[in-house]
């Protein structure tokens, strides 16, 4: 766990809304989130579809974040990036949903998710996520600097070829 504080885990659904946040918070003080977090959306009270995960450190968002398309019956990975003091700093990836050629029931019903929830045994045991990248492509990746567009960021066609390379001056 992170820091070896002592942390306690939070489970919050909000009354007629799928959306459950699952995160830590320091035992002492539980209005600061710390440690891994989860956001998702519930159906059907079984199947999980993953929004974002990353993790806080005192409040503040850090380390790498990914975040997943949630409408898309196969709950891929949309956005990959890293925050450091609470900015997005450092590589992002953008991808491609990916196109669904299954369209029996079965699929559509999330039998074939990229994603999934891992259930921890214990109860303050880390969250976990499984993130399979089958069929994802690469549509735009670049840098930011505290929060901000920094540097060359390139564009992909659905082929994987270079559509655009853009400058992006910080201001």
């Amino acid at each position: 766990m992170a820091n070896s504080q002592e942390l306690k885990k939070i489970i919050e659904k909000k009354e007629d809304s799928p959306v459950v946040e699952e995160y830590f918070v320091m035992k002492e003080d539980p209005s600061v989130k710390h440690g891994k977090f989860l956001k998702y959306i519930e159906r059907l009270f079984v199947e999980k579809y993953v929004q974002e995960f990353g993790s806080y450190d005192h409040n503040i968002k850090t380390g790498v974040w990914f975040l997943f398309n949630v409408s898309h019956p196969q709950n891929p990975m949309s956005v990959v990036g890293e925050y450091s003091n609470g900015e997005k700093n450092g590589k992002w990836f953008y991808f491609y949903t990916p196109e669904i050629k299954d369209t029996s029931v079965l699929f559509l019903l999330g039998n074939k998710k990229l994603t999934g929830v891992i259930r921890p045994g214990r109860k303050n045991q880390e969250l976990q996520i499984s993130i399979d990248t089958s069929g994802i492509k690469l549509a735009a990746t670049g840098n930011f600097e505290n929060g901000r567009k920094a540097g060359i960021w390139s564009s992909y066609l659905i082929n994987s070829q270079a559509a655009e390379i853009k400058k992006d001056n910080i201001s």
